[in-house]
């Protein structure tokens, strides 16, 4: 009977553990399915060690925009075949999701866009205002990269931040 009781309590947990993994956002689980393609995806536990970690150079400063985000995620497509169908998948969820461009930059044949959802402006101070998320792309001659930066992200603060290096 423990034998049977230890098994179903094994079960279960794996059946939860599997379940709270398929709960968080992947936001490019599509693109990162492309054959052809390296992805990372990094879980809000794995940010925390990391921000956990002492003595690097410059993490100190980062450590507040660490521990307010959920995840990152990182897809590379190098073929040609797998940078198209990647970007198409890209452009999908760009329209499916509504974020909002917030810059694009072209030189010759690179092209780097960023896109924001708002999760809305400071009532105190119209100028504070925070992002639910980012998404990056990265396109040039020799790969397409796509990355989400789930989390909270207060532009305000991380200008500061990047004003005093």
């Amino acid at each position: 009977m423990k034998r049977l009781i230890f098994v179903f309590v094994t079960a279960l947990t794996a059946m939860f553990a599997v379940t709270s993994c398929d709960a968080q956002i992947k936001m490019l689980k599509k693109a990162a399915e492309v054959d052809g393609v390296t992805s990372v995806y990094v879980s809000k536990a794995m940010l925390a060690m990391a921000g956990g970690i002492e003595g690097i150079d410059g993490l100190d400063e980062v450590k507040p925009f660490i521990k307010r985000l959920n995840g990152v995620e990182i897809v590379v497509a190098e073929s040609v075949d797998a940078r198209k169908k990647v970007r198409a998948e890209c452009m999908k969820l760009v329209k499916k999701t509504g974020v909002e461009l917030l810059t694009e930059i072209n030189d010759k044949d690179d092209r780097v866009a960023i896109y924001g959802r708002k999760a809305g402006i400071g009532a105190k101070d119209p100028d504070e205002m925070t992002f639910d998320g980012l998404l990056m792309f990265v396109d040039d001659s020799d790969d397409y990269v796509a990355i989400y930066i789930d989390g909270k992200i207060d532009v305000k603060g991380l200008v500061e931040t990047f004003q005093k290096k």
